[in-house]
């Protein structure tokens, strides 16, 4: 078959709305040198219609479900699956195409120019032969004449493959999206201008990939007009100063609760001297009703808030009364999460080196321990480039990413092993991809690599591997895991190993060290906990003991806490009140309010002799009150260290806990 084309089919196109003539000329010149006698020859190497090749020697044509093309797999059927080196396959057959013929026109046309589009772009979906030619028979069925006859938010049910019994999908999705964007190029609407004067934003026409360029914003729920208009100019300036796709979609969904709080309290044709103090009272009512916690109520509150004072700013609510505003109070207080770290057993299952291997898939073989290690945010790591890793003068490396939340660049420090992995996936990916390919890309739909693999896959993917691996929690349940707890538990561990908060802030990246402190207040618990169960003794060798059980206990950590950091001893801790001063003029061991624990009986010996060589000098000189006064103090430290040192593994266990 020849690929020249010998003449295209002219049939003028029926009219369709929005669709002028000019157009349908247009869109027929684009496609005139790739449609012949309304079949498309396809390649196995095109995106859109190709596959894998017939393994035979010069076939043009594509491998169907067996070894070969369907051409060469009759042939050799018939030829009794002869040995392929003692089989002749014939003449070759003609090139493969697609025929577009049932279509009506301009939809022909724009089916033909999308896959000729695809072919010179790798921003496109990949589908098969047999997906295309599917498609093409759905489309038919479905009585679409044109692929922008209807917007894609009202598009009918098109079936995938009516006789297989596959499920209907609607046209928003996969090839047929990548079709009606290259359309609307061709068209010169394909702007960010005329997309903002739609009431159903496309976010994948506003600058956001990946996952978020599928959401879409539907402003047609706010009946009234003037504050549709208005919300949608706050949402354009989200766009324009760098939100984020979900950060809007909660806007919206906010504003939209806010404009059914105008609507019961005013009516669907409200004006905005109706949109009093009252509605903002209903709209905190509505947000209660729908359920939502003190946080999401918090949020969306300030959400709100925020649209109030921006419309405010740039005076696009001048006819609302000055009375109408949110207030702090408005907002409940947000409650204190409990703290979301891993436990010592799940990370110890999870850190495994057998459990580790069974990753097979390199993309998660990296990922995971990259997140444990380094406490990134997913979203953070997935966007990584391979030129993540750099190296300090002294060769020591860091991974340096770019915090999506706070809109900056960042720098943590890393492993050689793991920048090592990650040099070594860099690799795989150039290789399989393009040198512009991020560090995790998507598997499909994404030949050069540049779009980044889903949160939605990751997180699957996490799941599908702690139930391979069979990962309990502390209890023997199987344990529940999120790939954001690899980041508090790193923050957790941080500040239980003693590393400064400013430290452990630089390392996650934190805004404010009021994050921080959530894991500091855990680390507090932490070396409370410690305390709790070392072994105190006071001046006399008697165990002193501070109940956990008591009312007072909080009070007593408080003090013991201050104690430590403003009164502490060379040899133990003061157990006076800090309001109270010191009536001893010697060394606290001869006070009554004085404890210490094993941790110091080093210093307890040392100073033992040194007392002692102290009364033998001043008994040679004839000193006695000397003696007197540093005999108490050698004989309240031979008590202290008896008593501590009469059970040396019990001693021991407790210094430890104590340190």
């Amino acid at each position: 078959m020849s690929t020249k084309p010998s003449r295209l089919h002219t049939t003028a196109a029926p009219a369709i709305g929005g669709l002028d003539d000019s157009w349908i000329l247009c869109l027929q010149k684009a496609v005139a040198p790739v449609l012949v006698n309304d079949l498309l020859i396809v390649n196995p190497d095109d995106p859109v219609g190709g596959g894998a090749p017939c393994p035979i020697p010069g076939c043009p044509r594509i491998l169907s479900y067996g070894d070969f093309c369907p051409v060469h797999a009759q042939r050799w059927a018939r030829a009794g699956h002869p040995a392929l080196t003692a089989w002749d396959p014939g003449e070759q057959p003609e090139e493969e195409a697609i025929s577009l013929g049932i279509l009506p026109l301009p939809l022909r046309w724009e089916i033909t120019y999308a896959i000729s589009q695809a072919r010179t772009t790798n921003d496109v979906v990949r589908q098969n032969l047999r997906r295309t030619r599917s498609m093409i028979q759905a489309l038919a069925e479905s009585g679409i004449t044109s692929l922008l006859q209807h917007p894609e938010h009202e598009w009918p049910l098109i079936r995938a493959d009516r006789d297989r019994g596959q499920a209907s999908t609607h046209l928003r999705s996969g090839f047929l999206l990548f079709a009606i964007d290259e359309l609307d190029k061709l068209r010169g609407t394909y702007t960010r201008e005329n997309e903002f004067r739609r009431d159903h934003w496309r976010l994948r026409r506003l600058g956001f990939s990946g996952e978020v360029g599928g959401l879409t914003l539907n402003f047609g729920r706010i009946q009234q007009l003037w504050l549709r208009e208005v919300i949608k100019k706050f949402l354009r300036w989200r766009v324009d100063i760098g939100h984020s796709a979900s950060g809007m979609h909660r806007d919206l969904t906010t504003l939209t609760r806010m404009a059914d709080a105008l609507t019961e309290h005013a009516g669907p044709d409200a004006q905005p001297e109706q949109f009093t103090r009252d509605v903002i009272t209903r709209f905190l009512t509505l947000l209660a009703e729908d359920g939502l916690t003190a946080t999401g109520r918090s949020q969306r509150v300030s959400s709100a808030r925020r649209f109030m004072v921006i419309a405010r700013q740039h005076d696009w609510i001048p006819d609302v009364p000055a009375s109408t505003a949110f207030y702090t109070e408005d907002a409940p207080a947000r409650t204190t999460l409990p703290p979301r770290a891993l436990s010592a057993i799940v990370m110890a299952q999870l850190e495994n080196a057998a459990t580790l291997d069974k990753l097979t898939d390199p993309r998660w073989r990296l990922l995971f321990p990259l997140l444990m290690e380094t406490g990134l945010r997913i979203n953070d790591a997935l966007h990584l480039p391979q030129d993540c890793v750099i190296q300090d003068q002294h060769h020591a490396p860091y991974l340096r990413y770019y915090n999506r939340k706070m809109k900056r660049e960042a720098l943590v420090p890393i492993s050689t092993d793991m920048a090592a992995a990650i040099t070594e996936q860099a690799q795989r990916v150039r290789t399989q991809h393009s040198p512009r390919a991020v560090l995790f890309p998507r598997e499909t739909c994404n030949s050069d690599g540049t779009q980044p693999t889903c949160k939605t896959v990751a997180y699957q993917a996490l799941k599908t591997w702690i139930t391979k691996c069979r990962i309990i929690d502390d209890s023997g349940a199987p344990a529940r895991i999120s790939l954001h707890q690899f980041r508090h538990t790193l923050g957790t561990r941080l500040i239980n190993n003693d590393v400064p908060q400013e430290v452990v802030r630089k390392i996650l990246d934190h805004d404010s060290s009021a994050m921080t402190a959530h894991y500091a207040r855990l680390h507090d618990d932490t070396v409370r906990r410690h305390w709790e169960r070392a072994r105190k003794v006071d001046i006399n060798g008697t165990e002193v003991a501070i109940s956990s059980d008591s009312p007072l206990a909080d009070a007593e950590w408080t003090k013991q806490h201050l104690s430590r950091a403003t009164q502490a001893l060379p040899n133990g801790y003061c157990g006076l009140p800090l309001q109270q001063s010191c009536p001893h003029a010697n060394a606290c061991l001869t006070c009554p309010v004085f404890i210490t624990t094993p941790e110091f009986l080093p210093q307890h010996r040392e100073q033992l002799e040194m007392t002692r060589g102290i009364i033998e000098r001043a008994q040679q000189r004839g000193q006695l009150r000397l003696v007197e006064m540093n005999q108490h103090t050698a004989d309240n430290l031979t008590k202290i260290i008896g008593s501590l040192e009469a059970d040396p593994g019990t001693a021991e266990s407790s210094a430890d806990d104590a340190r």
